[in-house]
């Protein structure tokens, strides 16, 4: 299953998995709890999504044709029962959300309401990716599932928006008080990779008004390139090409098309997938 990518959601799933929280909040009863309800298990997925195609052996298909059918994503196991259940469940990620806004210029105040307050991100941050990317996956399975893209991508832009102030307020937590806050709270040491980022980040950040505003418009100035990418590869027609293996779909098996020893199938796979022509034979000149 070859699944589209969206750079925000990698830059989100790396903040996500440098916390040292994640793993041990991340935790569902009332679901089996493997895969996609565990830190190992989203970073399967984000393994799935991200990792760039190697060489492939010719002679091994992961997944025969005759048995694809039998390989799909459990919605239901992994995520959410239906999508009105996630639409349900999407209101206790808003009101983590709007608890955590009401730290909004006050995180430093005492060291246990500056744990408590990156504690609340942390929530805020596993439910919001838990949300995103059942909703990101929907619409990688089908790209004709455009009001999941578009939830997504606007779930993306308000999570950036409504969270802005934090890398502010961090960037303005002197070091030295940040040390002393520690030293009154333990539990802080474990987000002192997350302060000194913001602290590394100042240089590169705007004020919070032009972040806030910056956010908010990405869907429009940014999102709608990825969205039409992926309808025009999911609608368009890229041919066959045959090889050794047997007739090869020139965009499904694209990989395994590209790796294979023939130099001719590789040549007409590339053309085939990028729509260029076959040369012809003009003469000698």
């Amino acid at each position: 299953m070859n699944l589209p990518t969206r750079p925000r959601l990698r830059s989100l799933y790396d903040r996500l998995f440098s916390r040292l929280a994640v793993e041990r909040q991340y935790q569902r009863p009332d679901i089996d709890n493997s895969f996609a309800v565990s830190g190992s298990g989203i970073a399967l997925v984000f393994f799935l999504l991200f990792s760039g195609s190697g060489v492939c052996q010719t002679t091994f298909v992961s997944i025969p044709k005759e048995s694809s059918h039998l390989y799909h994503l459990d919605f239901g196991r992994n995520f959410f029962s239906t999508a009105d259940a996630e639409k349900t469940e999407r209101t206790q990620y808003y009101d983590l959300l709007k608890e955590l806004e009401a730290k909004k210029g006050n995180i430093a105040t005492s060291a246990s309401g500056l744990l408590k307050t990156l504690q609340l991100y942390d929530s805020v941050l596993v439910q919001f990716m838990l949300h995103d990317t059942y909703l990101y996956l929907r619409y990688a399975v089908n790209t004709q599932d455009e009001q999941s893209e578009e939830e997504s991508s606007i779930m993306e832009a308000e999570f950036a928006e409504r969270t802005a102030f934090l890398q502010q307020e961090l960037m303005q937590l002197d070091s030295r008080l940040f040390d002393r806050l520690r030293k009154e709270q333990p539990g802080l040491n474990a987000y002192s990779f997350e302060v000194e980022s913001a602290h590394r980040s100042q240089p590169y950040t705007l004020s919070l008004n032009e972040e806030e505003i910056l956010s908010m418009s990405s869907p429009l100035t940014s999102d709608w390139q990825y969205k039409l990418y992926q309808t025009l590869l999911a609608r368009g027609s890229y041919g066959s090409v045959v090889t050794s293996n047997g007739t090869l779909d020139a965009r499904e098996d694209r990989r395994t098309i590209a790796a294979d020893t023939d130099r001719t199938v590789r040549e007409a796979g590339f053309r085939s997938l990028y729509w260029i022509p076959q040369r012809t034979s003009t003469g000698a000149h």
